[in-house]
């Protein structure tokens, strides 16, 4: 769409979602901490750790080193992995899950502003122990494993990816699509020569902004674009980002729809810089930050 366009077509959009489905809800948000490391200017995901209680892992957007950071629940860090052999190319987003057993951080080189990438890549590194990291200002990891692949009906820009272990999926979400597109991979290890071919599954439901979100020129256009997504253990509850709200989903015990298919619950989070990272800690709370510093952590409490 014509940039001169969009802003056009978002205002337009507002008008035609009143009365939708989507629910406000209003509840506690806690300010939790604050990065102010310089080594994390620009926080594009985050993921909560599996291994330790209060602590979250970070990775920043294209332009800076191959590096994920371990930060408690203040903002400090408290560790950094140098990840080698790969690299930095656009870096967007950040997802911890158990897989055969083991904790697992899967780093998401899925960015592509311009549509133009021929292949993209999905690296897997062992989460470290608190042990491994004590001392350490850098400890150097290779990925366990990369997961290249393509899209079945082209290039996409996309900021969001989570893994679904409930069915052993990796799912992700494309960012300027009109609307915004689901795909799927496996969630499985494969050969270096391989290409996995990500296959479109869903549409992004409608989400509701409203004009008085907009607290910056910068986001009529795209601020209802998504840029982070998290997905529960157990499959029944995720998170959707984009730049003016958080969006809660849940399904009931016995519901087999997707996830994504279920109408949220909407969270108006304080003006950030330019929220890309989220995700749910292991009681289902829904974590926030922004890229820039310093950058809050911001708890949505979840009931």
């Amino acid at each position: 769409m014509n940039n001169v366009l969009k802003p056009i077509a978002l205002i337009i959009s507002l008008f035609l979602l009143i009365g939708s489905p989507i629910t406000n809800a209003q509840t506690t948000i806690t300010k939790i901490g604050e990065i102010t490391d310089k080594k994390i200017p620009e926080a594009s995901g985050i993921a909560a750790s599996l291994r330790q209680e209060n602590v979250f892992w970070l990775i920043n957007d294209s332009g800076n080193n191959e590096s994920v950071f371990a930060v408690n629940g203040r903002g400090e860090r408290i560790g950094r992995i140098k990840v080698k052999g790969i690299k930095n190319r656009d870096w967007e987003d950040l997802a911890s899950f158990e897989y055969q057993g083991t904790p697992y951080l899967l780093i998401a080189d899925v960015g592509d502003n311009k549509a133009k990438r021929k292949k993209y890549r999905l690296h897997f590194i062992k989460e470290p122990t608190a042990a491994e990291l004590t001392g350490q200002d850098k400890l150097s990891l290779k990925p366990d494993w990369t997961l290249k692949f393509t899209y079945e009906d082209g290039p996409r820009d996309c900021e969001s990816v989570a893994v679904d272990m409930a069915n052993e999926k990796i799912i992700l979400l494309s960012k300027r699509d009109e609307p915004p597109v689901f795909y799927e991979l496996p969630l499985k290890k494969t050969p270096k020569k391989q290409t996995a071919i990500a296959k479109r599954i869903a549409e992004l439901q409608p989400l509701t902004v409203n004009p008085n979100d907009i607290h910056d020129i910068k986001f009529l256009a795209f601020g209802d674009r998504p840029t982070a997504m998290d997905i529960s253990a157990d499959g029944k509850s995720g998170v959707i980002l984009n730049y003016l709200n958080a969006y809660h989903f849940k399904k009931s015990e016995n519901e087999s729809k997707f996830l994504f298919d279920t109408w949220p619950v909407k969270f108006n989070y304080p003006p950030l810089r330019q929220a890309e990272a989220a995700c749910l800690d292991k009681n289902g709370n829904i974590i926030i930050t922004s890229e820039g510093l310093p950058a809050p952590i911001l708890k949505i409490n979840i009931d």
